[in-house]
């Protein structure tokens, strides 16, 4: 059965939009008063279980704001808060409190104040004359590693997860290593180790790809090889025909190869192992773990290896591919955790990959909106083993799910934050109050009562400058959108 699903367009004019603007700041402002200093279970539905977070953090808004999208006009103001929360956290870590804060302050001074004119001052003309000068005016450079020390200690403190000088100086390190703009992953535990582990890899990781343990003939169970040879085929082998002339050119080459298929018969596995053991070939056999998570790999490999997968459905048989057809790759490193390939002839070519994967996210996930969190993981976890050249900061081993999800969510702001302040520096809260107290504009009213009362509950003298900054823009136009609006068109 096929459903029609139907939409609904209506306009609200201008006095129904302030009342509904009324409403949802009652709702939301009551709501929020409950979580003020806490922590508090919040069920992810992405990760489809429980996790403890902090209520001043990005991730707790993104799940404390999916609940006021119950009607569409509180869906629609909802979507440009979490896009003010989103495209400041997104670059400056820690952020989020600040920008929902000042969202609701000067929603509620636009609203007492909504017949005053602004025309004769764009924002605009504010931004560039007056806000942007005086934040950096107040602001101060980070200069020194213990200053990233000192201050990442004060703006993120972390009661569910005992944030500790070992996280700060793991992920400072991992900054180092990778540069301002590498990438950096945020891993579980590596070997159920009590610390932190920072970790430089270079190529492309897959944990998709299985070797035979029994192929992996030495004591560490690691396979590394430079110069070695690709079979990569859609399918499975069953016969050892199909590989014989294969095996003949790598005992004549004297030159690594590796197969990478859907599977192996017991023969050809068996086969191959005798051919290691006798000294004769150098080969090794990965299969594709069978997961729908996993089911796009083979095309990823195919592309960092610079071929294509050898299928029946294009007409092609593994028994008429020749040696000199296949690719040689610089180096591959197999292990039972994963498989990591080095491939410098291809770069560019996984570049273009990456580009269109993530355009294709895009595309998908404006379309399919109801399958977001689905896509959105498996087009990541593609472009993550994609990435090459990345850092990894592997967490201790914890207790439970709960508690590993709170510290990576500890790890995931601390990075951005961390970044922020080597690029940007501090701003100091009393300078900005100093130079606005006075001015009536709503902007600086609401500026200044969001950052006193940041002062006064955080005990905080200097906030990330980015976050001010990026956070007052961004917010401002969007509130500024709805309250200059002379209604809304609503969808249903």
């Amino acid at each position: 059965m096929v459903l029609n699903m139907q939409t609904h367009t209506t306009f609200i004019n201008k006095q129904e939009t302030l009342n509904n603007i009324v409403s949802f700041l009652d709702n939301i402002q009551e709501k929020h008063n409950k979580f003020i200093n806490s922590i508090s279970y919040v069920y992810d539905y992405n990760l489809k279980e429980l996790k403890l977070e902090e209520t001043n953090t990005y991730h707790f808004y993104m799940d404390f704001l999916r609940d006021f999208r119950n009607t569409p006009f509180n869906n629609t103001l909802t979507k440009l808060l979490i896009g003010s929360i989103y495209n400041t956290e997104i670059v400056s870590g820690n952020s989020a409190e600040f920008v929902f804060s000042y969202f609701i302050e000067l929603l509620k001074l636009r609203l007492i104040h909504r017949y005053d004119s602004t025309e004769d001052n764009s924002f605009e003309d504010l931004w560039m004359n007056k806000y942007k000068p005086i934040f950096e005016q107040s602001s101060n450079p980070i200069t020194s590693k213990e200053q990233i020390y000192d201050n990442l200690s004060k703006l993120f403190i972390n009661s569910t997860t005992k944030t500790n000088q070992d996280l700060i100086k793991a992920v400072y390190e991992a900054i180092v290593l990778a540069g301002l703009e590498g990438k950096i992953y945020i891993e579980p535990t590596y070997n159920k180790q009590s610390n932190y582990i920072v970790e430089m890899k270079n190529g492309y990781t897959f944990k998709s790809l299985e070797p035979f343990e029994f192929m992996l003939a030495n004591k560490n169970k690691v396979w590394s090889k430079t110069q070695v040879k690709v079979l990569l085929v859609n399918g499975i082998i069953e016969e050892v025909a199909e590989i014989d002339h294969l095996l003949n050119k790598a005992y004549e080459y004297k030159q690594p190869l590796v197969m990478i298929t859907l599977g192996y018969s017991e023969e050809v596995a068996a086969t191959c192992k005798i051919n290691n053991d006798n000294g004769s070939t150098d080969i090794q056999l990965l299969k594709i773990k069978s997961d729908a998570l996993n089911i796009n790999d083979i095309n990823d490999v195919s592309v960092i290896c610079g071929t294509t997968p050898v299928s029946a459905l294009q007409g092609e048989i593994v028994s008429m591919i020749k040696w000199e057809d296949l690719p040689t790759i610089d180096r591959i490193n197999i292990s039972l955790k994963e498989t990591n390939i080095e491939n410098s002839k291809t770069q560019f070519a996984v570049i273009s990959h990456i580009k269109n994967l993530l355009l294709k996210k895009q595309e998908t996930i404006r379309n399919t909106p109801e399958l977001n969190d689905d896509l959105t993981m498996m087009y990541d976890m593609r472009m993550k083993a994609l990435s090459s050249n990345a850092v990894y900061v592997y967490l201790p081993d914890t207790s439970s799910n709960v508690e590993l999800n709170s510290l990576k969510i500890t790890a995931d702001i601390l990075l951005r934050l961390t970044k922020t302040l080597l690029q940007f520096g501090l701003v100091d809260i009393n300078k900005v109050i100093q130079a606005l107290q006075e001015d009536k504009d709503l902007y600086s009213r609401a500026l200044v009562n969001t950052l006193t009362k940041i002062k006064k509950d955080k005990q905080w003298i200097n906030y990330p400058l980015l976050s001010i900054a990026l956070g007052f823009y961004t917010t401002t136009k969007n509130v500024d959108l709805i309250m200059n609006s002379s209604g809304f068109v609503i969808t249903s």
